[in-house]
């Protein structure tokens, strides 16, 4: 077989008296869950940058001592969750004919799942030296994502979605803003990439001391395509014009460069069909809407969503499905405000009760944006060309 093999989603949360504890707890239900488990994110609310380092020595020693070297990819954000001191997001390989490699370069683990010809790079929690400069920061962590690529034969172009937790997204160092620098160092890291099928689908997000982390996922081979989606009711992100972005201009570029990134990925194999969503808010053209109102921003959001990965959207892009709206299988949903969580859970629990749905406080790109959600869309009885 040359398809990319079918994954689940779980999300898991836990309190305890202590972090060491409700992470135990977290762990010892994500070690029975049923499949392969290849990428969990786990977040929780470090005081400062040394509590974050002593978490993620906790989460590593109690991942090593349940999985052995079969020790999934993890990655730790510092983002408050709703319903637990310590909460994870489970990325489960459900396929028993896929190979899963577990292997590290630079320093990094990462995995491989393999299919016959098409394979799948898995990797996670890479980071700079989290003292450093921002933009050192993400020097490093892309040079460390250059050499898993390169360690595994891909290139830049293969990557379909990456998660990019900032510390203080919407702060300034000076007159530099800290998404911005961020996304100067993303296209200057894609540079060397010629995107023939569009860029990532991606979340640039704020997070708590944690300076960067990213994700990732990389895909080639196989009886599998990958095709860029956009929503005809946003501009492409990677399309925007100077008025929306902030902070002085990068001195490589002499420009502020555009968030390199896709509204959606959707990825096709024989006899399936899934898309990633991007990191989603209430923006309409390249302006957001719904000001002060975190309900009407929620709809917004999911109206975007909609439509993003509605079959007559896919089918603009060349993949076709034979029926019906879409599953969403995960739905991450970051609310800037802790006071908002509870309406924004209602209301998403209310219309997405068979989706599982991760709540978490974070600031969000933009000062004015209240919500912002990526997810999972799976398709049944597809057809595609």
């Amino acid at each position: 077989m040359n398809v990319r093999p079918k994954y689940g989603y779980s999300v898991v949360s836990a309190q305890g008296s202590s972090f060491a504890e409700a992470c135990d707890k977290v762990v010892s239900t994500v070690a029975g869950l049923a499949g392969t488990l290849v990428r969990v994110v786990f977040f929780g609310d470090p005081a400062d940058r040394a509590e974050y380092v002593r978490h993620l020595g906790i989460i590593e020693k109690t991942l090593e001592k349940r999985f052995g070297d079969s020790r999934p990819v993890f990655s730790y954000v510092p983002q408050p969750p709703m319903g637990g001191s310590v909460a994870a997001e489970c990325h489960i390989l459900d396929d028993d004919s896929a190979t899963v490699l577990y292997k590290s370069v630079a320093s990094e683990r990462y995995m491989v799942v393999e299919c016959g010809s098409f394979r799948e790079v898995i990797a996670g929690g890479l980071r700079g030296d989290i003292h450093a400069p921002l933009k050192e920061q993400c020097e490093k962590l892309f040079s460390s994502a250059s050499a898993i690529l390169s360690a595994e034969g891909m290139v830049t172009d293969d990557i379909v979605r990456q998660w990019n937790y900032i510390e203080d997204i919407t702060g300034f160092v000076g007159e530099y803003q800290n998404y911005q620098v961020f996304n100067d160092a993303r296209t200057c890291f894609y540079e060397s990439g010629e995107w023939p099928c569009g860029y990532p689908a991606a979340t640039g997000i704020g997070a708590g001391p944690c300076g960067v982390v990213v994700d990732f996922n990389a895909v080639r081979g196989g009886d599998v395509q990958t095709l860029p989606l956009d929503n005809g009711l946003q501009v492409p992100a990677h399309d925007y014009s100077q008025n929306v972005l902030l902070g002085a201009e990068d001195g490589y570029f002499r420009t502020r460069t555009t968030p390199k990134f896709e509204r959606g990925k959707a990825v096709l194999s024989r006899g399936s069909l899934m898309s990633y969503i991007s990191g989603t808010a209430s923006i309409r053209g390249e302006k957001s809407v719904g000001a002060g109102d975190v309900i009407a921003q929620t709809v917004t959001t999911m109206e975007n969503i909609d439509y993003l990965v509605s079959p007559e959207n896919l089918a603009r892009y060349g993949a076709t499905v034979s029926v019906g709206a879409p599953h969403y299988d995960l739905l991450r949903v970051y609310v800037k405000r802790r006071e908002d969580m509870p309406a924004v859970r209602d209301y998403m629990c209310e219309r997405y009760p068979m989706t599982s749905l991760l709540f978490l406080n974070t600031d969000v790109c933009r000062s004015e944006l209240l919500v912002e959600i990526e997810g999972v869309a799976s398709y049944e009885n597809e057809k595609h060309n």
